[in-house]
């Protein structure tokens, strides 16, 4: 009788390019965001995408989520970042209907990040990041995919866009 063994490897396929070309299809989203008005100042939005980026660009990001409320309703777009080659898709960016929320919905992003990771963690820190935050859109709908070389994000949607 013979033992068979079976392993599997993943390959970590993050570059730099592949980061920045998936960022440019995530910030559509945010230049949507702004567009719409909402009550949050668009410059604590331009602030929230360049942390992502940042987190992002030193291979620290796990996830994201953009959260909107209002009157007891939830909406949240979130980001799940794959290292390791399991998206294939590329799908055009955008497509978000941002309008069918209220313009008075208030505007929160929450993050999950390497936590080993001291650059990160001292940035975040200097920008005003604290621990907490819940995350509402794990369970979302499947929604596009960006990705180049490997290195994607999932796009989440929750609520009724």
């Amino acid at each position: 009788m013979s033992t068979q063994t079976y392993t599997s490897s993943r390959a970590d396929t993050y570059t730099e390019a592949s980061a920045r070309y998936v960022l440019g299809k995530i910030f559509d989203d945010f230049n949507g965001i702004m567009f719409r008005g909402f009550s949050t100042n668009p410059e604590t939005i331009k602030g929230w995408r360049d942390d992502v980026a940042f987190v992002m660009m030193h291979d620290a990001l796990y996830h994201f989520e953009l959260q909107f409320k209002y009157n007891g309703q939830n909406w949240a777009v979130r980001y799940e970042v794959d290292k390791y080659g399991g998206i294939s898709r590329n799908d055009d960016s955008g497509g978000v209907d941002f309008y069918c929320i209220p313009s008075g919905a208030t505007v929160h992003i929450v993050m999950q990040n390497d936590k080993t990771n001291e650059t990160v963690n001292n940035y975040l820190a200097r920008r005003g990041w604290v621990s907490g935050g819940s995350f509402i859109a794990a369970d979302g709908t499947g929604d596009k995919a960006y990705s180049k070389n490997g290195y994607g994000v999932n796009r989440k949607m929750h609520g009724d866009f």
